[in-house]
Protein backbone atom coordinates (compact mmCIF):
# COMPACT_ATOMS: atom_id res chain seq x y z
CA UNK A 1 0.00 0.00 0.00
CA UNK A 2 2.87 2.31 0.72
CA UNK A 3 4.14 2.02 -2.81
CA UNK A 4 0.93 2.84 -4.43
CA UNK A 5 0.65 6.21 -1.99
CA UNK A 6 3.72 7.38 -3.07
CA UNK A 7 2.86 6.60 -7.07
CA UNK A 8 -0.22 8.72 -6.27
CA UNK A 9 1.55 11.78 -4.75
CA UNK A 10 3.86 11.76 -7.83
CA UNK A 11 1.25 11.49 -9.71
CA UNK A 12 -0.94 14.09 -8.27
CA UNK A 13 1.87 16.69 -8.11
CA UNK A 14 2.79 15.54 -11.99
CA UNK A 15 -0.29 15.09 -13.88
CA UNK A 16 -2.66 17.16 -11.32
CA UNK A 17 -4.65 18.93 -14.27
CA UNK A 18 -4.36 15.93 -17.05
CA UNK A 19 -6.12 12.60 -17.07
CA UNK A 20 -4.03 9.82 -15.22
CA UNK A 21 -5.15 5.81 -15.67
CA UNK A 22 -3.27 3.43 -12.39
CA UNK A 23 -3.99 0.39 -13.82
CA UNK A 24 -2.88 -3.55 -12.65
CA UNK A 25 -4.20 -2.57 -8.97
CA UNK A 26 -5.75 -4.67 -5.72
CA UNK A 27 -8.32 -1.64 -5.41
CA UNK A 28 -11.17 -1.71 -3.29
CA UNK A 29 -13.34 0.82 -2.27
CA UNK A 30 -17.01 1.60 -0.26
CA UNK A 31 -19.80 2.23 -2.52
CA UNK A 32 -23.19 3.68 -1.33
CA UNK A 33 -25.27 0.37 -0.54
CA UNK A 34 -22.42 0.11 1.92
CA UNK A 35 -20.83 -2.46 0.14
CA UNK A 36 -16.99 -3.21 -0.57
CA UNK A 37 -16.34 -3.03 -4.55
CA UNK A 38 -13.43 -3.96 -5.82
CA UNK A 39 -11.23 -2.85 -9.23
CA UNK A 40 -8.12 -3.31 -10.99
CA UNK A 41 -7.78 0.44 -12.63
CA UNK A 42 -8.60 3.77 -11.51
CA UNK A 43 -9.25 7.03 -13.99
CA UNK A 44 -8.41 10.54 -11.94
CA UNK A 45 -8.29 13.83 -13.33
CA UNK A 46 -7.74 17.53 -11.60
CA UNK A 47 -8.02 15.47 -8.57
CA UNK A 48 -11.62 13.87 -8.94
CA UNK A 49 -11.70 9.90 -9.24
CA UNK A 50 -13.31 9.58 -12.86
CA UNK A 51 -14.18 6.14 -12.99
CA UNK A 52 -13.16 2.67 -11.86
CA UNK A 53 -13.24 -0.47 -13.38
CA UNK A 54 -11.17 -3.45 -15.27
CA UNK A 55 -8.00 -2.72 -16.87
CA UNK A 56 -9.95 -2.56 -20.30
CA UNK A 57 -10.95 1.33 -19.28
CA UNK A 58 -7.00 2.43 -19.94
CA UNK A 59 -8.85 1.81 -24.20
CA UNK A 60 -11.28 4.47 -23.09
CA UNK A 61 -8.52 6.85 -22.21
CA UNK A 62 -5.68 6.59 -24.91
CA UNK A 63 -4.12 10.03 -24.07
CA UNK A 64 -4.23 9.68 -20.74
CA UNK A 65 -0.96 8.96 -18.13
CA UNK A 66 -0.63 5.47 -17.44
CA UNK A 67 1.03 3.75 -14.18
CA UNK A 68 1.53 0.47 -13.37
CA UNK A 69 0.32 -0.16 -10.58
CA UNK A 70 2.21 -3.95 -10.12
CA UNK A 71 -0.35 -5.58 -8.02
CA UNK A 72 0.24 -3.39 -5.19
CA UNK A 73 -3.30 -2.81 -3.37
CA UNK A 74 -5.41 0.61 -3.20
CA UNK A 75 -7.50 2.16 -0.95
CA UNK A 76 -9.20 5.43 -0.74
CA UNK A 77 -7.50 8.01 1.42
CA UNK A 78 -8.83 7.90 5.24
CA UNK A 79 -10.45 10.87 6.58
CA UNK A 80 -9.36 11.80 10.25
CA UNK A 81 -12.59 12.94 11.71
CA UNK A 82 -11.16 14.51 15.11
CA UNK A 83 -7.72 15.96 14.79
CA UNK A 84 -5.13 18.51 15.36
CA UNK A 85 -3.00 19.37 12.62
CA UNK A 86 -1.36 22.39 14.06
CA UNK A 87 -0.98 20.14 17.55
CA UNK A 88 0.31 17.32 15.28
CA UNK A 89 2.99 19.49 13.10
CA UNK A 90 4.22 20.62 16.31
CA UNK A 91 4.66 17.47 18.05
CA UNK A 92 6.90 16.24 15.36
CA UNK A 93 9.24 18.84 16.71
CA UNK A 94 8.93 18.89 20.47
CA UNK A 95 9.83 16.42 22.91
CA UNK A 96 7.57 13.69 22.68
CA UNK A 97 7.08 11.32 25.74
CA UNK A 98 4.29 8.91 24.54
CA UNK A 99 4.51 5.23 25.83
CA UNK A 100 6.66 6.49 28.55
CA UNK A 101 6.89 4.16 31.42
CA UNK A 102 7.80 6.58 34.38
CA UNK A 103 8.49 10.05 35.16
CA UNK A 104 12.03 9.47 35.64
CA UNK A 105 12.26 7.71 32.49
CA UNK A 106 10.41 11.25 31.02
CA UNK A 107 12.92 13.45 33.34
CA UNK A 108 15.62 11.99 31.51
CA UNK A 109 14.57 12.76 27.54
CA UNK A 110 13.67 15.89 29.00
CA UNK A 111 17.59 16.13 29.97
CA UNK A 112 19.03 15.33 26.58
CA UNK A 113 16.48 17.48 24.38
CA UNK A 114 17.01 20.62 26.37
CA UNK A 115 20.53 20.35 25.74
CA UNK A 116 20.98 22.33 23.19
CA UNK A 117 17.35 24.38 23.68
CA UNK A 118 16.84 27.73 24.78
CA UNK A 119 13.70 29.80 25.84
CA UNK A 120 10.59 27.47 26.85
CA UNK A 121 11.01 23.57 26.36
CA UNK A 122 7.84 21.97 25.32
CA UNK A 123 6.82 18.28 24.91
CA UNK A 124 3.83 16.52 25.42
CA UNK A 125 2.45 12.95 25.49
CA UNK A 126 2.94 11.66 29.30
CA UNK A 127 0.41 9.76 30.84
CA UNK A 128 0.71 8.88 34.74
CA UNK A 129 -1.67 5.98 34.23
CA UNK A 130 1.21 3.66 32.33
CA UNK A 131 3.09 4.51 35.07
CA UNK A 132 3.79 2.69 38.49
CA UNK A 133 1.33 3.66 40.90
CA UNK A 134 -0.67 5.97 38.36
CA UNK A 135 0.10 8.96 40.26
CA UNK A 136 0.37 12.68 38.79
CA UNK A 137 3.87 13.77 38.85
CA UNK A 138 5.37 16.63 40.27
CA UNK A 139 7.43 19.52 39.58
CA UNK A 140 10.15 18.87 41.58
CA UNK A 141 10.36 15.32 38.88
CA UNK A 142 10.99 17.68 36.42
CA UNK A 143 13.50 20.41 38.58
CA UNK A 144 16.02 17.29 39.02
CA UNK A 145 16.77 17.21 35.03
CA UNK A 146 15.91 20.74 34.28
CA UNK A 147 15.69 23.80 36.04
CA UNK A 148 17.06 26.33 34.65
CA UNK A 149 14.74 27.08 31.53
CA UNK A 150 10.63 26.48 31.97
CA UNK A 151 9.27 23.26 31.04
CA UNK A 152 5.56 22.47 30.11
CA UNK A 153 4.49 18.94 28.73
CA UNK A 154 1.27 18.56 27.97
CA UNK A 155 -0.77 15.20 29.31
CA UNK A 156 -1.51 12.82 26.31
CA UNK A 157 -5.15 14.15 26.11
CA UNK A 158 -3.98 17.72 26.49
CA UNK A 159 -6.55 18.43 29.09
CA UNK A 160 -3.51 18.63 31.58
CA UNK A 161 -0.04 20.53 31.68
CA UNK A 162 3.17 19.36 33.44
CA UNK A 163 5.77 21.94 34.32
CA UNK A 164 8.71 22.55 36.26
CA UNK A 165 8.94 25.41 38.70
CA UNK A 166 11.22 27.59 36.88
CA UNK A 167 7.76 27.50 34.61
CA UNK A 168 5.78 28.61 37.53
CA UNK A 169 8.19 30.95 38.90
CA UNK A 170 7.86 32.76 35.33
CA UNK A 171 4.06 32.80 35.91
CA UNK A 172 4.01 34.11 39.14
CA UNK A 173 2.18 30.97 40.37
CA UNK A 174 2.71 30.25 44.46
CA UNK A 175 0.45 29.02 47.23
CA UNK A 176 -2.07 31.34 46.96
CA UNK A 177 -2.96 31.26 43.29
CA UNK A 178 -6.54 30.04 43.38
CA UNK A 179 -7.71 27.59 40.52
CA UNK A 180 -10.01 29.05 37.58
CA UNK A 181 -13.11 28.31 37.16
CA UNK A 182 -12.89 25.02 35.01
CA UNK A 183 -9.68 24.04 36.13
CA UNK A 184 -7.88 22.76 38.64
CA UNK A 185 -4.26 23.35 40.36
CA UNK A 186 -3.30 20.28 42.22
CA UNK A 187 -1.54 20.78 45.20
CA UNK A 188 0.87 19.29 47.59
CA UNK A 189 0.44 18.57 51.21
CA UNK A 190 2.19 21.51 51.89
CA UNK A 191 -0.44 23.09 49.80
CA UNK A 192 1.90 24.14 47.07
CA UNK A 193 1.29 23.94 43.90
CA UNK A 194 2.16 20.58 42.57
CA UNK A 195 3.06 21.30 38.87
CA UNK A 196 0.14 19.83 37.22
CA UNK A 197 -2.42 22.11 36.15
CA UNK A 198 -5.61 20.72 34.60
CA UNK A 199 -8.24 22.31 31.87
CA UNK A 200 -8.48 26.38 32.27
CA UNK A 201 -5.79 26.01 34.56
CA UNK A 202 -3.47 24.99 31.97
CA UNK A 203 -3.43 28.98 30.73
CA UNK A 204 -1.86 30.27 34.25
CA UNK A 205 1.53 28.70 32.67
CA UNK A 206 0.84 28.47 29.14
CA UNK A 207 -0.33 31.81 28.42
CA UNK A 208 3.38 32.77 29.10
CA UNK A 209 4.62 30.65 26.49
CA UNK A 210 6.01 32.81 23.59
CA UNK A 211 2.93 33.01 20.65
CA UNK A 212 3.44 31.53 17.64
CA UNK A 213 4.22 32.80 14.28
CA UNK A 214 2.88 32.32 11.17
CA UNK A 215 5.88 31.15 9.85
CA UNK A 216 6.39 28.49 12.38
CA UNK A 217 2.40 27.78 11.85
CA UNK A 218 3.10 26.91 8.21
CA UNK A 219 6.30 24.92 9.21
CA UNK A 220 4.04 22.81 11.75
CA UNK A 221 1.67 22.31 8.75
CA UNK A 222 3.61 20.92 6.22
CA UNK A 223 5.11 18.70 8.92
CA UNK A 224 1.96 17.35 9.87
CA UNK A 225 0.95 16.86 6.14
CA UNK A 226 3.83 15.18 5.26
CA UNK A 227 3.20 12.74 8.22
CA UNK A 228 -0.30 12.16 7.61
CA UNK A 229 -0.24 11.65 3.91
CA UNK A 230 2.57 8.90 4.85
CA UNK A 231 -0.30 7.11 7.05
CA UNK A 232 -2.40 6.94 4.09
CA UNK A 233 -4.73 10.07 5.98
CA UNK A 234 -5.52 12.32 3.07
CA UNK A 235 -8.08 14.38 5.11
CA UNK A 236 -9.03 15.59 8.80
CA UNK A 237 -11.09 17.48 10.53
CA UNK A 238 -8.96 20.10 12.30
CA UNK A 239 -10.69 20.08 15.79
CA UNK A 240 -10.81 23.92 17.39
CA UNK A 241 -8.75 26.49 15.27
CA UNK A 242 -7.37 30.28 16.73
CA UNK A 243 -7.16 33.48 14.25
CA UNK A 244 -4.03 33.11 13.95
CA UNK A 245 -4.26 29.32 11.94
CA UNK A 246 -7.43 30.24 10.41
CA UNK A 247 -5.63 33.14 8.62
CA UNK A 248 -2.73 30.87 7.92
CA UNK A 249 -5.47 28.11 6.32
CA UNK A 250 -7.15 30.98 4.41
CA UNK A 251 -3.70 31.77 2.97
CA UNK A 252 -2.80 28.61 1.93
CA UNK A 253 -5.87 27.57 0.30
CA UNK A 254 -5.81 30.53 -2.43
CA UNK A 255 -2.34 29.52 -3.33
CA UNK A 256 -3.49 25.83 -3.45
CA UNK A 257 -0.57 24.63 -1.16
CA UNK A 258 -2.15 22.71 1.70
CA UNK A 259 -0.98 19.52 2.09
CA UNK A 260 -4.24 17.42 2.66
CA UNK A 261 -7.89 18.44 2.60
CA UNK A 262 -9.20 20.17 5.75
CA UNK A 263 -12.60 20.74 7.64
CA UNK A 264 -11.93 23.72 10.34
CA UNK A 265 -13.77 24.02 13.46
CA UNK A 266 -13.41 27.68 14.60
CA UNK A 267 -12.50 27.68 18.66
CA UNK A 268 -15.40 29.10 20.46
CA UNK A 269 -12.01 29.69 22.75
CA UNK A 270 -10.68 32.39 20.78
CA UNK A 271 -11.07 35.59 21.34
CA UNK A 272 -11.25 36.30 17.83
CA UNK A 273 -14.61 34.18 17.39
CA UNK A 274 -16.75 36.69 16.21
CA UNK A 275 -14.55 38.22 14.06
CA UNK A 276 -13.79 34.92 12.47
CA UNK A 277 -17.67 33.86 12.52
CA UNK A 278 -18.35 37.51 10.83
CA UNK A 279 -16.17 36.48 7.73
CA UNK A 280 -18.72 33.99 7.25
CA UNK A 281 -18.32 30.01 5.80
CA UNK A 282 -15.70 29.05 3.53
CA UNK A 283 -15.35 26.80 1.06
CA UNK A 284 -12.63 27.18 -1.50
CA UNK A 285 -12.86 26.29 -5.29
CA UNK A 286 -10.32 23.30 -4.98
CA UNK A 287 -12.01 22.00 -2.46
CA UNK A 288 -9.31 21.70 -0.15
CA UNK A 289 -10.36 23.62 3.19
CA UNK A 290 -14.21 24.06 4.61
CA UNK A 291 -14.69 26.25 7.59
CA UNK A 292 -18.11 25.96 8.42
CA UNK A 293 -18.22 25.12 12.34
CA UNK A 294 -17.34 25.74 15.52
CA UNK A 295 -15.47 23.57 18.39
CA UNK A 296 -17.06 24.03 21.85
CA UNK A 297 -15.25 22.66 25.15
CA UNK A 298 -17.70 21.59 27.68
CA UNK A 299 -15.60 19.35 29.94
CA UNK A 300 -12.36 18.16 30.25
CA UNK A 301 -11.07 14.47 29.97
CA UNK A 302 -11.06 11.09 32.00
CA UNK A 303 -7.48 10.66 32.33
CA UNK A 304 -6.84 13.85 34.24
CA UNK A 305 -10.50 13.53 36.38
CA UNK A 306 -11.48 16.11 34.22
CA UNK A 307 -14.65 14.52 32.69
CA UNK A 308 -17.41 15.80 34.44
CA UNK A 309 -19.49 12.91 35.88
CA UNK A 310 -22.86 13.44 37.56
CA UNK A 311 -21.62 10.61 40.69
CA UNK A 312 -18.16 10.96 41.79
CA UNK A 313 -15.39 9.57 40.57
CA UNK A 314 -15.05 6.13 41.63
CA UNK A 315 -10.89 6.82 42.44
CA UNK A 316 -11.52 10.29 44.27
CA UNK A 317 -14.23 10.68 46.68
CA UNK A 318 -16.17 13.87 46.50
CA UNK A 319 -14.50 14.73 43.12
CA UNK A 320 -16.84 15.22 39.72
CA UNK A 321 -14.98 16.57 37.14
CA UNK A 322 -15.01 20.00 35.94
CA UNK A 323 -17.54 21.73 33.86
CA UNK A 324 -15.49 24.19 31.74
CA UNK A 325 -18.56 26.32 30.92
CA UNK A 326 -22.37 26.45 32.41
CA UNK A 327 -25.50 25.30 30.37
CA UNK A 328 -26.40 29.66 29.59
CA UNK A 329 -22.85 29.65 28.18
CA UNK A 330 -23.09 26.88 25.67
CA UNK A 331 -26.51 28.33 24.54
CA UNK A 332 -24.90 31.53 23.95
CA UNK A 333 -22.17 30.00 22.05
CA UNK A 334 -24.76 27.52 19.96
CA UNK A 335 -26.33 30.90 19.55
CA UNK A 336 -23.58 32.84 18.32
CA UNK A 337 -22.55 29.78 15.66
CA UNK A 338 -26.08 29.19 14.33
CA UNK A 339 -26.50 32.48 13.62
CA UNK A 340 -24.04 32.87 11.47
CA UNK A 341 -24.69 29.15 9.54
CA UNK A 342 -22.40 27.78 11.65
CA UNK A 343 -22.87 24.35 13.59
CA UNK A 344 -21.72 23.53 16.89
CA UNK A 345 -19.06 20.77 17.67
CA UNK A 346 -18.88 20.35 21.33
CA UNK A 347 -15.90 18.16 23.45
CA UNK A 348 -18.59 16.26 26.07
CA UNK A 349 -16.65 12.88 27.19
CA UNK A 350 -18.50 12.72 30.98
CA UNK A 351 -21.97 11.63 31.43
CA UNK A 352 -22.48 15.00 32.45
CA UNK A 353 -21.70 17.07 30.27
CA UNK A 354 -23.17 14.94 27.33
CA UNK A 355 -26.35 15.50 29.40
CA UNK A 356 -25.90 19.56 29.91
CA UNK A 357 -24.73 19.80 26.32
CA UNK A 358 -27.86 18.19 25.26
CA UNK A 359 -30.59 20.49 27.16
CA UNK A 360 -28.63 23.41 26.03
CA UNK A 361 -29.15 21.97 22.47
CA UNK A 362 -32.47 21.06 22.91
CA UNK A 363 -33.20 24.69 24.28
CA UNK A 364 -31.61 25.92 21.51
CA UNK A 365 -33.21 24.31 19.01
CA UNK A 366 -36.37 25.07 20.49
CA UNK A 367 -36.30 28.86 21.03
CA UNK A 368 -34.04 29.85 17.80
CA UNK A 369 -33.30 26.49 15.34
CA UNK A 370 -30.62 24.86 14.22
CA UNK A 371 -31.31 21.41 14.32
CA UNK A 372 -30.38 20.86 10.65
CA UNK A 373 -26.72 21.97 10.63
CA UNK A 374 -25.31 18.95 11.58
CA UNK A 375 -24.60 19.51 14.71
CA UNK A 376 -22.10 17.22 16.90
CA UNK A 377 -20.85 16.06 20.17
CA UNK A 378 -17.01 15.10 19.95
CA UNK A 379 -16.82 11.71 21.59
CA UNK A 380 -19.96 11.19 23.45
CA UNK A 381 -17.40 9.11 26.08
CA UNK A 382 -19.33 8.16 29.20
CA UNK A 383 -23.21 8.98 28.01
CA UNK A 384 -26.16 7.68 30.57
CA UNK A 385 -28.34 4.81 28.88
CA UNK A 386 -31.60 7.39 28.84
CA UNK A 387 -29.44 10.02 27.30
CA UNK A 388 -28.36 8.01 24.09
CA UNK A 389 -31.73 7.85 22.46
CA UNK A 390 -31.52 12.01 22.66
CA UNK A 391 -28.92 12.05 19.88
CA UNK A 392 -31.21 10.39 17.66
CA UNK A 393 -34.21 12.89 18.79
CA UNK A 394 -31.94 16.06 18.16
CA UNK A 395 -30.22 15.06 15.52
CA UNK A 396 -26.97 15.24 17.04
CA UNK A 397 -23.73 13.40 15.57
CA UNK A 398 -21.64 11.34 18.29
CA UNK A 399 -18.11 11.91 16.98
CA UNK A 400 -16.79 8.75 18.43
CA UNK A 401 -13.06 8.25 18.59
CA UNK A 402 -11.86 4.23 18.52
CA UNK A 403 -8.59 5.25 20.62
CA UNK A 404 -10.25 6.91 23.78
CA UNK A 405 -12.08 3.01 23.86
CA UNK A 406 -8.37 1.38 23.75
CA UNK A 407 -6.71 3.68 25.62
CA UNK A 408 -9.45 4.07 28.56
CA UNK A 409 -10.12 0.15 28.56
CA UNK A 410 -8.20 -0.06 31.71
CA UNK A 411 -8.31 2.87 33.14
CA UNK A 412 -11.43 3.54 33.12
CA UNK A 413 -12.58 0.75 35.73
CA UNK A 414 -10.80 2.40 38.10
CA UNK A 415 -12.19 6.15 37.69
CA UNK A 416 -15.67 4.61 36.80
CA UNK A 417 -18.07 2.49 38.98
CA UNK A 418 -20.30 -0.32 37.10
CA UNK A 419 -22.92 2.12 36.77
CA UNK A 420 -21.15 4.78 35.09
CA UNK A 421 -19.89 2.08 32.64
CA UNK A 422 -23.31 1.50 31.34
CA UNK A 423 -23.09 3.79 28.96
CA UNK A 424 -19.48 4.54 28.43
CA UNK A 425 -17.68 3.88 25.00
CA UNK A 426 -21.12 2.59 23.66
CA UNK A 427 -20.74 1.82 19.48
CA UNK A 428 -23.18 -0.81 19.60
CA UNK A 429 -26.22 0.70 21.26
CA UNK A 430 -25.30 4.24 18.95
CA UNK A 431 -25.40 2.64 15.82
CA UNK A 432 -28.51 0.89 16.41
Amino acid sequence: MKLIISLLATASLSCFANTTVIYNVNGYTPTYKGETQHFSALVFKDGKVVKTGNDSIKNSFPDATAIDGKQATLLPGLVDAHGHVIGLGNNLSQLDVRNTHSADEVGKMLAEFAKDKQGWIIGRGWNQEQWPGGEFPTAADLDKYVKDKPVVLSRVDGHAVWVNSKAMELAGIDKQTPSPAGGEILKLDSGLPSGVFIDKAETLVTQHVPKASHASINTALDNAGKHLLSLGITSTHDAGIDYDTWQVYKQRSEQNTLPVRIVAMLSAADPQLETMLKAGKYKDMNDMLSIRSVKVYADGALGSRGAALIEEYADRKNHHGLMLETQEKLEQLFNLSFAHGFSANTHAIGDKANHVVLDAYENVFKKTGGILLRNRIEHAQIVTPEDIPRFKTLKIIPSMQPVHATSDMHMAEQRLTEKQLEGAYAWKTFLA
